[in-house]
């Protein structure tokens, strides 16, 4: 049995992929069990073929590494796997909580004459698959080099997403912002 416990951590980038590419081609064929303790995504999916989440000390999800990271089974697993925003029934219509990480999110800017910015959307009556938006005020802005963060205060809470590009705060009406989740978004 082989443990690796945050084994690529403290590593660059370019050592860090070099050493994924490695252990994946050595480990590949092998009899050798291995577990691997990460709390990044990117190694979990390179490197493991199962994957059981921890939450509390106690196992709450386990199965095949894409299914177990891409399609959280409920409130706690979503945010743990980085799935931040979620939006509940009441607010999207649909029967279950959606779950969406921020990278698959858009800030959406309603111009000022805009009443309702649900109508951008098709109003509140959309169909199944049509992506929900919700409106919001924006409180934060980070600009994080290739994209910006944005959080916003919504109904359902603080809903975070990143928006392509440097922007600035200035440059961001504050009472006008709303929120749209869209691909990568899972209900639960």
């Amino acid at each position: 049995m082989l443990l690796l416990d945050e084994p690529f951590s403290g590593l660059d980038a370019t050592t860090r992929a070099d050493l994924l590419a490695d252990l994946r081609a050595a480990l590949s064929g092998q009899p050798t069990a291995t577990l691997l303790v990460t709390h990044d995504r990117q190694e979990a999916l390179a490197l493991a073929e199962d994957t059981a989440l921890l939450i509390g000390g106690r196992i709450r999800r386990h199965g095949p590494t894409a299914e177990v990271l891409d399609h959280p089974s409920d409130a706690g697993t979503a945010r743990l796997l980085g799935y931040t925003n979620l939006l509940p029934p009441a607010l999207t219509g649909r029967p279950h909580t959606l779950a969406a990480r921020p990278e698959h999110t858009q800030l959406l800017l309603a111009p000022p004459d805009l009443p309702d910015a649900r109508d951008i959307a098709g109003g509140p009556d959309r169909r199944a698959g049509e992506v929900p938006v919700v409106t919001g005020t924006l409180r934060r802005v980070v600009a994080l080099g290739i994209a910006t963060r944005a959080d916003v205060d919504t109904s359902a809470g603080r809903l975070t997403c990143l928006h392509p590009g440097d922007v600035l705060a200035g440059e961001l009406p504050r009472s006008a912002a709303t929120f749209a989740s869209g691909s990568g978004t899972h209900d639960r």
